[in-house]
């Protein structure tokens, strides 16, 4: 399933299906269908996780950290 566990929890976040397993994308897909409020707290909770991991403030905070590193070496 690549780097997308690494982000998303099976029913906590989101759905995860093995990628090639289209029977079972498609049961997941009338499962949000059916149960549209199951599909909003899941999508609110996967923003919420994605916000952590990018948020930009930090990332540039990161980038910005670690130039400063490598200048003060060389």
């Amino acid at each position: 399933m690549g780097g997308i566990p690494e982000i998303l929890q099976d029913r906590v976040s989101g759905i995860l299906v093995e990628p090639g397993n289209a029977e079972a994308l498609a049961d997941a897909v009338m499962f949000l269908l059916a149960h549209p409020e199951e599909a909003s707290r899941l999508g609110e909770a996967a923003r919420q996780k994605i916000a952590c991991f990018f948020d930009i403030k930090k990332h540039l905070d990161e980038i910005t950290a670690t130039y400063a590193s490598l200048w003060k070496v060389n």
